[in-house]
């Protein structure tokens, strides 16, 4: 019974009946009995939970080596999940960090923390690097030092953020996270409008890694940098070099059909043609941008295109247009707590 109270204590969310039942000493009667007493109880989906303060005394009593035998189960039950998003993605690094297993959690880490903040769970990941940071079973790893760089930097701390990614950059031997490190730093000098410094890390990332072998990630990286760099071109106001590096951002994600940049770069490209004064020209790339980002099935990517597609319609005078994309994208960041868009 207490392995049963323990078990079910280790999660921070209710879970189903069946997943207990994988501890070999426990079957349905045992669990039938708990649930008659208060230490167990059945939400109305019939999932299990534990009141908290059972949780906090089973937990107490824990032995170390059964809190880490459950967390790994815990961490299994989650990474065995189909079609599993972003929240189940936390929980399973969540019990693969509380495994005190390093090369288990920085698996897990390099696994999911791409999507997790892409899906904009930045602060919860940034929590669970700080709490790997405290675990004397853990060593320094330029894999962490990494992610929380990369949410620091999201939720606007570009002191720990630019530290850490010169740390990386000064002490990895590894080309494809440093040149990932370079396209980071760009961002944040271009957010602060050092253009010229954003350009010098952009290119970093592409001499890192324009000898390695062609395959997705490779692809992935370079597609960024030259979106940026068209980026910034423009904002330079050298409309040939920026619709150069878009095109060749393009050539490359096409490969990759990755919907959510090649739809950013359609759309700066039209805004590079209208800059130009070339109206007519800026409708093409402008129509591919929104075919490509109909087809993106990511929330949050999905909002920052409907502030693209609105600012665009604003520029090309399709003002109706433009309040309505705008509008959506306010709603959509209002319900989903995209407070920066």
């Amino acid at each position: 019974e207490f392995l049963a109270l323990g078990y079910v204590s280790i999660f921070r969310e209710d879970i189903i009946k069946e997943e207990i039942k994988n501890l070999e000493p426990i079957n349905n009667c045992l669990l039938n009995n708990l649930l008659d007493t208060p230490f167990l109880k059945r939400t109305y989906e019939k999932k299990l939970f534990v009141p908290e303060l059972i949780r906090k005394k089973a937990t107490e009593m824990m032995s170390d080596y059964n809190k880490k035998a459950f967390h790994n189960m815990a961490a299994d039950h989650y990474s065995r999940r189909k079609g599993k998003g972003p929240i189940t993605k936390i929980e399973e690094l969540y019990h693969a960090l509380n495994t005190l297993d390093q090369k288990r959690f920085l698996e897990t880490l390099e696994e999911h923390g791409p999507d997790i903040i892409d899906n904009g769970f930045s602060r919860p990941l940034f929590m669970l690097i700080r709490s790997a940071r405290f675990y004397e079973a853990f060593e320094d790893n330029f894999v962490i030092d990494y992610f929380e760089a990369e949410t620091s930097r999201l939720m606007s701390n570009y002191e720990t953020s630019e530290k850490l990614f010169e740390r990386i950059i000064e002490g990895s031997d590894d080309d494809i996270l440093k040149a990932k490190t370079h396209l980071k730093l760009g961002t944040i000098k271009e957010s602060r409008e050092c253009f010229d410094e954003a350009i010098d890390q952009f290119r970093s990332t592409e001499s890192l890694i324009t000898e390695l072998e062609d395959y997705g990630e490779k692809r992935d990286l370079l597609g960024k940098s030259y979106v940026r760099l068209g980026e910034i071109w423009s904002k330079k106001e050298d409309y040939k070099k920026a619709k150069e590096y878009l095109q060749e951002a393009i050539d490359i994600l096409l490969k990759e059909e990755d919907h959510n940049l090649l739809s950013s770069s359609y759309f700066i490209l039209a805004q590079v043609e209208k800059e130009k004064g070339e109206l007519a020209k800026a409708l093409e790339p402008f129509k591919m941008g929104l075919n490509y980002w109909s087809r993106i099935d990511e929330t949050y990517n999905r909002i920052e295109g409907l502030e693209r597609i609105g600012a665009l319609y604003k520029i090309l005078r399709e003002l109706n247009n433009a309040q309505e994309y705008l509008n959506k994208a306010i709603e959509a960041s209002d319900t989903f707590g995209y407070w920066k868009i």
